[in-house]
């Protein structure tokens, strides 16, 4: 009879947030589950495996045996997904944009010249762009200049550092725009209960020097 450890072979697997990392020799899916998750402290019920570098799901153990020896796992617990590493982020660029991926490697501003267009934006942050192309919430947590600096962004140049089309460049464009206006409402809807407030204050103080200096009937 075969010994079954002969069929057992030697595998990575991490955490979602790429936090803790282990090494485990295993002989099927279920097994990989069930010693990762106790290994990473994570739930194995409904837990989720996926190739850690590109995000695809390994839910066949046919298919899973035709993976290399020290293939990394991500671990997902349920409820969450596999999220893009930093060090397998890519930005692909054309034409002027040639200059981006080294730019972003030696992390330096990229600096663009959108005169042509009639837009002149004078640098835009790699750690910016890769924000907004990997977090489709990234305008919640931009501040109002950096919404401002994607807004003023030439659409097409702006299409290009993405590597995505111009009709979903300009749908971030117009998120940051609507996320900047709704902010501006927000502070000139809380101006103005702060305003009324201080008027009210303003008439009851008024109201009750009035009732102290009446005279007594």
């Amino acid at each position: 009879m075969a010994d079954p450890a002969s069929t057992r072979r030697p595998y990575k697997a991490c955490n979602s947030e790429r936090t803790k990392t282990t090494g485990i020799v295993v002989a099927s899916l279920e097994e990989l589950k069930e010693k990762a998750s106790f290994k990473l402290a994570i739930e194995p019920e409904n837990c989720r495996v996926f190739i850690e570098q590109d995000g695809t799901e390994v839910d066949d153990n046919e298919y899973f045996g035709f993976l290399d020896d020290q293939t990394k796992f991500m671990i997902v617990a349920d409820g969450e997904e596999w999220t893009l590493g930093s060090q397998n982020a890519t930005l692909h660029s054309q034409g002027s944009y040639g200059i981006f991926n080294a730019s972003l490697e030696r992390n330096e501003s990229v600096e663009i010249d959108g005169t042509d267009a009639g837009k002149t934006v004078d640098s835009i942050s790699p750690d910016l762009l890769l924000r907004i192309k990997n977090d489709p919430a990234f305008f919640i947590s931009f501040s109002d200049e950096s919404l401002q600096d994607v807004i003023n962004f030439d659409g097409g140049e702006f299409a290009i550092a993405l590597g995505e089309s111009a009709a979903e460049a300009e749908h971030k464009q117009e998120a940051c725009q609507h996320e900047l206006d709704r902010r501006t409402e927000f502070r000139e809807a809380t101006q103005l209960l702060k305003l009324l407030e201080k008027a009210q204050k303003s008439e009851i103080t008024v109201g009750n020097k009035r009732q102290r200096t009446a005279p007594e009937q």
